[in-house]
């Protein structure tokens, strides 16, 4: 009896409310006093990349509604008469339509005729209004993605409020079917590029009629770091991959580009990519991989600071490394003879890092990987960014300690990790934060760059070590018998990198490919890694590189013609 007698309160008072505003309402509209408000949405703010060459925008699109609850049955058949004989020219109808207009009517609903007209298709029915009585032509805001799948996974796309994060979502900001960042750069910076939204009052009373408008405050643009131009061109090298590719500038550590492969397409991200496979993974910053040989500088950066072996000391490889205790060797590639820290790298030799590492140990091994960014977040706005993993030197036994010393193991790590990390290696040891917003353009027009505030760290690489490196890199994607020196490299642009193929969790081999160029003043860090590759990095990867790198260096590139002319 409570429960009862409390749905009866409820119902009395639910009652009573309505009855008292509908009392309301009618005294209002009585005296002729009449107040209507209408939401006025605000512009999305533009997403260009560093050039200024659109990658996302807003435009004026057109819904068409047909409302037969205002109209009687004959002249709701009179209408429906007249859009089948101009069916032709309007371009939208479909066959049954009739059919769907009678039911939305039973229904006392609307009918959705067609979504997302240009103005062009939209004229004849803004011009032709009592031609058409039973139908309105409401203004709507289409996010226009003018890369596609080619940037998706950096720049996002929009959609309806997800219901689990609605109170994310004010009611003052936003309306139930506003559209909102998801993913990427749109999800991440909702808040800034969303804008504010106006309000139009129209008020009738004393034989009067005034209408009072609050502009809808527009949201601020945002410059991406990314070369759109690059970013098109690394997309379509991975066409047909799953992979990623990075570029990164060295000193700044601006992302010119982040393309991963397969993507999807952001104005229908519930449809499938272009290669006919959609992935939401952005594998250039959550792409989870052991690095392989990629891995190997930073280990022979500790092993000649630790005094272990000099520069020119040599460790003998007859193609495989013995762990005291254990049964099976660990194998190299091939028996490579004595080799130096240069020829290491050069020709990528496991056993001269599976000694040298043991000989280490966990704690300073994996102390110089810390250093060089494995295991922390890589930089700020870069959606989905992960830390990676890196073990624990304390739960490190010897046999692990043997694979992590050539990027093997538990460690894992991004595409971008490694390119901050060769990032340091080019500019002397300042490990750079990697961003891809460059600034945001306010709508009084002041500009903001976050990423400024952010100061890089030191690696405290010494400039003697750093030689040996930048030599053994420099050699392996040069000099005959380097494991990238088949890539197809061009010796004017003095590429230092480091090939890697790495076991994966699948029984597969990835293929990696991480290095800057020029040697003499590195700009640019290029990072190309290819999932379940069929060959080595070298075969693989490498050739990916140097296609990109070549692309970038032409002196006659043009920029693309990204944005159409809005309407």
């Amino acid at each position: 009896m409570a429960a009862l007698a409390g749905v009866s309160v409820a119902v009395f008072v639910q009652l009573f409310n309505l009855a008292v505003r509908q009392n309301s309402e009618l005294r209002q509209r009585s005296l002729g006093n009449l107040e209507l408000r209408r939401r006025l949405d605000p512009p999305r703010g533009t997403i260009y990349d560093r050039d200024g060459l659109v990658l996302a925008e807003t435009r004026f699109r057109y819904d068409v509604w047909l409302a037969p609850a205002r109209y009687g049955r004959r002249g709701w058949a009179r209408t429906l008469d007249r859009l089948e004989v101009d069916t032709q020219r309007l371009g939208f109808l479909k066959d049954n339509f009739r059919e769907a207009a009678y039911r939305a009517s039973e229904n006392g609903r609307r009918l959705l005729l067609a979504r997302g007209l240009s103005l062009d298709e939209a004229l004849p029915l803004l011009h032709g209004g009592k031609s058409y009585p039973a139908l309105s032509v409401e203004t709507v805001h289409q996010r226009i993605y003018h890369l596609s799948e080619g940037a998706a996974l950096a720049v996002g796309y929009l959609g309806a409020i997800p219901e689990a994060r609605g109170g994310e979502f004010p009611d003052e900001r936003y309306a139930r079917d506003s559209r909102v960042g998801i993913a990427g750069i749109e999800g991440i910076h909702e808040g800034d590029l969303a804008g504010f939204p106006g309000v139009a009052t129209a008020r009738r009373g004393g034989g009067t009629e005034t209408v009072e408008t609050a502009s809808a405050q527009p949201g601020r643009d945002c410059y991406l770091t990314l070369s759109g131009l690059w970013q098109e061109k690394a997309y379509e090298i991975l066409s047909g991959r799953h992979g990623s590719i990075i570029v990164l500038d060295c000193d700044t550590g601006a992302i010119r580009v982040a393309a991963s492969a397969p993507s999807f397409d952001p104005e229908r991200p519930g449809g499938t990519g272009g290669e006919g496979e959609t992935s939401f993974l952005f594998r250039a910053a959550a792409g989870l991989y052991p690095p392989g040989s990629t891995l190997k500088p930073f280990a022979l950066a500790a092993i000649l600071e630790a005094g272990l072996h000099r520069p020119q000391e040599t460790i003998e490889c007859r193609g495989e490394f013995r762990l005291p205790g254990w049964s099976r060797p660990f194998h190299c590639t091939a028996a490579h003879g004595a080799v130096t820290a240069e020829r290491a790298l050069k020709v990528s030799c496991n056993t001269y890092f599976y000694r040298a590492g043991s000989e280490l140990g966990a704690e300073r091994l994996l102390a110089s990987y810390a250093r060089f960014g494995f295991g922390a977040e890589p930089g700020l706005s870069i959606p989905q960014q992960k830390a990676g993993r890196l073990p624990d030197a304390g739960s490190v036994a010897a046999g692990e300690l043997v694979n992590l010393s050539i990027g093997q193991g538990s460690l894992l790590a991004t595409p971008l990790q490694v390119a901050r990390a060769y990032a340091s290696l080019a500019n002397g040891g300042a490990l750079p934060v990697a961003h891809l917003v460059e600034q945001w353009v306010l709508p009084d027009g002041s500009v903001l760059e976050p990423w400024r505030s952010a100061k890089a760290t030191r690696t405290g690489l010494p400039a003697a070590t750093r030689a040996v490196l930048i030599a053994g890199m420099g050699r392996a994607a040069n000099e005959s018998g380097g494991t990238a020196s088949r890539a197809g490299f061009d010796p004017e642009w003095e590429v230092c990198g480091k090939t890697g193929t790495a076991e994966n969790a699948r029984n597969g081999v990835d293929a990696w490919f991480a290095g800057f160029y020029p040697e003499s003043a590195p700009r640019h860090v290029v990072v190309v890694h290819i999932e379940d590759a069929e060959g080595h990095g070298g075969d693989i990867a490498a050739p990916l590189a140097a296609e990109l790198i070549a692309f970038m260096e032409r002196p006659d590139a043009e920029a693309p013609d990204l944005a159409e002319a809005a309407p």
